[in-house]
């Protein structure tokens, strides 16, 4: 019998050790796994979180910048075919002052009438392409424009030589008529009998 109730007192100390363990060892250890797994996701999203902001704001100086840098790049391009469409205009306003000097620089042209009426050159002598709307009655006056505007292609040559942002230089005038470097082809037929012009002076 007294071996019966000391097994009992045994095994309840034993009972009560144990709890006693798990409440003061054990559940606190698991507690504090549980906050270090808690804080290592928590401090893991809040450095994840930061370097996304921190990319987010460097990518936006680096566009601001390279946006920055690239639009004073073409405001310098536009400057220079600025400067260039001055160059052009003292050029064409020297012609019209001196134009009894009729200079061909690329030998003779040869004018035609195009079958819708347009006047233009026929052939490609090294130089520009020249239309004429059938909206102007051709005269001497008018063929000895387009025949002495031709002192013009050397600068029109050079302007879309050596600046690669104009693929295009030509004179217009308020009469209708067009030269234009490079040479096109059978102007007539892609301009039509009658085309009205813009200033423009080069295409870019």
């Amino acid at each position: 019998m007294k071996l019966k109730i000391e097994k009992l007192k045994n095994n309840t100390l034993q009972k009560l050790i144990y709890k006693n363990f798990l409440t003061s060892s054990l559940i606190p250890i698991f507690a504090i796994e549980l906050l270090l797994i808690i804080l290592y996701f928590g401090v893991s999203y809040y450095i994840s979180h930061k370097s996304q902001e921190t990319l987010s704001s460097q990518a936006k100086n680096s566009l601001m910048e390279i946006s920055k840098r690239e639009s004073e790049s073409i405001n310098k391009q536009f400057e220079e075919v600025s400067r260039v469409a001055e160059i052009m205009r003292d050029d064409h306003e020297r012609f019209f002052n001196t134009e009894s000097a009729c200079v061909l620089p690329n030998g003779e042209v040869e004018l035609k009438v195009h079958e819708n009426g347009a006047l233009y050159k026929s052939k490609d002598n090294g130089g520009s392409s020249i239309y004429y709307s059938t909206r102007t009655k051709i005269t001497k006056k008018e063929l000895h424009k387009a025949k002495c505007t031709e002192v013009m292609d050397p600068l029109l040559k050079s302007v879309v030589k050596h600046n690669p942002m104009i693929t295009q230089a030509y004179f217009n005038s308020y009469d209708d008529f067009n030269r234009i470097y490079p040479y096109m082809e059978d102007a007539p037929s892609q301009y039509g009998p009658t085309y009205i012009w813009r200033t423009t002076i080069f295409t870019i």
